[in-house]
């Protein structure tokens, strides 16, 4: 319900929310259409379904935006704080009543923005040492197998065959078609030269396109590419626009060519240089195996003169066996003498100290002993059995029960304790009394201490 400035104003019509919210959606969607949009990209989330989700904003607002699977399969990942431009339409997610763009398409904003990004990698690249000299790699000389890593539509393929064709039409081409131009053109140029990387038989690699403008060559200046470039086992040559571009892939390459005519002429050498380069090592190769010949044939020469008469030298090897041989009788004699007279030896120290021999007195020594034990027995327990009836008798003796059998009592006070004498007890206290046949209890009449 809408009022108007007093409190009597015209009532409207009642909407409710989803029909309100259609509403919008049908206005803005029908009003806007089609929009571009310029942004910096926040909360950038890549979810698993393959979409992407971001906010553009800038100084004074912020947009939802969603690119989908479908749309986003051959673009550039952005990052956290990019600058782009997306292209898409508006609308409204009714569920929460948010509007948003729906991207059909996203790109770098601005050649400024992409300078500052190009000085950026640049450094960072050449602090961590991808651009030293060292580092590169020679081409093959003659390479027999080439790949190249361009668009399959591009003039400059063309002009790169045609090249190769004129120097050497034997030479085989591996061609691996990228995209060089625009979003996930980067990813694609290093995925191909991952990919030929695996090939067996690739001796260089040429990525390249022609000429463009700085947004239209920008894919040589992603860091992907150039990680690409440096992480390659084979020798990469970056040919990428005209002389005075110079990109990022051209740095980290083993070569770079001014354009991709260029790089087949420096990597082909004309079928005159290959001819002169096949006499001249002709030439070598013939002179090295002459010299070679010309040494074996003296070192022949030597080994003649050496060489004796087989019958002599044979006389002479039979006359140093027999003197070995003879040697060999007298010292394998001398080696048995010396062996059996230590071995004899060795015999009577074994004998001597033989486990048999001390066995033997060791048992004549314990039926000594035995002998001695068995004549002394009887005599030893008569002896104790006799020192055993006086200990007894004695013990009897000093036997409190004894004492007991003569008369005697044994008196116990009423904790327990033998009563020494009478000032121990009291009247009318109870006491044990212990004879000889049984124990009294009695009670304290009166006490009569010694003395008294």
């Amino acid at each position: 319900m809408v009022h108007s400035g007093n409190n009597e104003g015209i009532r409207s019509s009642r909407l409710t929310v989803s029909g309100l919210t259609a509403k919008l959606k049908d206005l803005l969607e029908t009003e806007f259409g089609d929009v571009e949009v310029e942004g910096e990209i926040s909360n950038f989330t890549a979810h698993r379904s393959g979409h992407w989700y971001f906010t553009l904003k800038d100084k004074g607002a912020e947009l939802q935006a969603v690119m989908f699977k479908y749309s986003n399969k051959r673009a550039v990942m952005p990052s956290e704080g990019d600058r782009v431009v997306v292209f898409g339409r508006l609308v409204i997610y009714a569920p929460r009543g948010r509007y948003q763009i729906v991207c059909d398409k996203i790109e770098q904003a601005g050649a400024g923005d992409l300078w500052k990004k190009y000085q950026e990698l640049k450094k960072k690249l050449e602090e961590e040492g991808l651009f030293e000299q060292d580092r590169k790699r020679p081409l093959p000389r003659i390479p027999e197998t080439i790949a190249l890593v361009t668009s399959k539509d591009a003039a400059a393929l063309q002009d790169m065959l045609r090249v190769l064709h004129e120097k050497k039409p034997s030479v085989r081409i591996i061609l691996r078609p990228a995209a060089v131009q625009g979003l996930g053109a980067g990813s694609d140029i290093a995925q191909g030269i991952v990919e030929l990387n695996a090939v067996e038989g690739v001796e260089v690699i040429v990525v390249g396109r022609g000429g463009g403008s700085i947004e239209d060559l920008w894919a040589f200046n992603e860091e992907v590419v150039a990680r690409a470039i440096a992480a390659s086992r084979v020798p990469v040559v970056s040919a990428v626009g005209h002389e005075s571009d110079v990109m990022i892939s051209d740095l980290v390459a083993d070569l770079r060519a001014p354009t991709p005519t260029a790089a087949m002429e420096w990597i082909l050498p004309d079928k005159e240089d290959i001819s002169d380069q096949m006499e001249e090592s002709a030439v070598r190769m013939k002179t090295v195996l002459e010299e070679r010949i010309s040494s074996l044939r003296k070192d022949l020469s030597m080994a003649g003169y050496r060489l004796k008469d087989p019958k002599t030298r044979l006389a002479e090897n039979r006359l140093i066996l027999d003197g070995l041989f003879r040697r060999l009788e007298k010292g394998c004699a001398a080696d048995i003498r010396t062996g059996s007279q230590t071995f004899i030896a060795l015999k009577d120290r074994l004998l001597a100290v033989s486990p048999a021999n001390e066995l033997s007195i060791a048992r004549g020594k314990l039926e000594t002993k035995r002998q001695i034990l068995m004549s002394l027995g009887p005599g030893l327990v008569e002896k104790a059995r006799q020192k055993y009836m006086a200990l007894n008798g004695r013990l009897a003796v000093l036997s409190p029960i004894s004492v007991l059998e003569r008369g005697y009592a044994i008196v116990f006070d009423k904790a327990g304790k033998i009563v020494k004498e009478a000032s121990e007890l009291e009247p009318d206290q109870p006491i044990h009394i212990m004879v000889h046949r049984g124990a009294l209890r009695a009670r304290v009449e009166s006490v009569e201490a010694e003395g008294s």
